[in-house]
């Protein structure tokens, strides 16, 4: 006998087919929890560690612990814990943070799954040097990969800290360009500690400062070409305060005779100087200048060193008094130099 089925008959038949198969692949083949694990079923932070400036306010940051190969099992769980022998910051100065949290990844969760907690730090907290710990312990399936978080706080960068409040305490790391007495001029490829000043315009880490050294003969960073003594002024002026300059075509006004002198010009060592076009700025010649007592040029030369600034106010926010400031030999070059 011969049977035969309609298409609606087979249709039915195939879908029965078909669910017995995925349950089949479903079926774990026994009651331990661990045949559902992926073969390499682990948690880890997503990066080990990072590092944000000292001093200032850290809004919200966000740690974040992720899951990979978690296979099919139901609760997979971890937990985030504050660890204070290797953290330097008491728990209690950090705003909104879990002693210790425990994430659980449902059954659905798939390779890259994450969960993220948060915490903030008010200003004035934290110190160079300083660090926060998390590590991760396992609280149920998988293993622990990287399992320490560390944030530190570090020294601002140059820019940053010119943009702190006048009084902050502030820690930076750059390079001295220029040394004039018992002042130096710091520029960042990126430390001195100290409170953050101003004197005549020009910001400054205050008298109390202490410096730590970390390398001697360091590259200076790259002079920057200014076409025109026009550059040097206004508030184009403050974003080359302190920092390595050259600028050509430069003359000293034919009235102007004798020796340069840290006395001279003005009286005060001011010194007026054009460019090719008509543009004026001063050269400031100081005691500690190599220029101080040497021969004023009778003809164009060029500038390469430091600009500082004599606003005749304290407000940094003044944008005048830029100077060119020629402190070593070779700071002033002539023709064929």
């Amino acid at each position: 006998m011969r049977t035969t089925l309609s298409n609606a008959s087979l249709r039915g038949a195939l879908a029965l087919g078909a669910l017995l198969v995925f349950a089949a692949g479903c079926d774990s083949g026994g009651d331990d929890p661990a045949d559902d694990l992926g073969d390499n079923t682990s948690f880890a932070f997503a990066a080990p560690g990072d590092t944000v400036t000292a001093y200032g306010a850290l809004e919200e940051y966000d740690v974040e612990v992720t899951l990979d190969d978690p296979g099919y099992q139901e609760g997979l769980r971890v937990t985030a814990a504050f660890d204070e022998g290797a953290s330097s910051l008491p728990f209690e100065a950090l705003i909104g943070a879990p002693r210790d949290t425990t994430f659980t990844f449902p059954q659905s969760a798939t390779a890259g799954a994450s969960r993220t907690f948060s915490f903030s730090v008010e200003r004035g907290v934290t110190g160079v040097g300083d660090r926060v710990v998390y590590t991760l312990q396992d609280a149920g399936g998988g293993s622990v990969g990287e399992g320490t978080f560390t944030l530190r706080f570090g020294a601002l960068s140059v820019a940053e800290a010119r943009q702190q409040p006048l009084g902050s305490g502030v820690t930076t790391e750059g390079v001295f360009t220029r040394i004039e007495g018992a002042n130096a001029r710091i520029q960042s490829p990126g430390g001195p500690t100290g409170a953050l000043g101003a004197f005549n315009g020009l910001l400054q880490i205050g008298d109390d400062v202490s410096v730590e050294l970390i390398e001697e003969d360091a590259s200076l960073p790259e002079v920057q070409s200014v076409a025109s003594l026009a550059a040097l002024q206004g508030a184009s002026g403050e974003e080359y305060e302190s920092e390595l300059v050259r600028v050509e075509g430069l003359s000293v006004p034919d009235s102007v005779s004798g020796p340069f002198s840290a006395g001279g010009g003005d009286g005060f060592g001011n010194y007026p100087v054009t460019d090719g076009d008509g543009s004026e700025a001063i050269l400031r010649i100081t005691d500690d200048s190599f220029y101080d007592g040497e021969p004023i040029p009778d003809e164009s030369f060029a500038f390469s060193g430091v600009i500082g600034q004599f606003s005749g106010s304290d407000d940094p926010s003044v944008n005048e008094g830029y100077q060119l400031l020629p402190l070593r030999e070779g700071d002033l070059l002539y023709s064929g130099e």
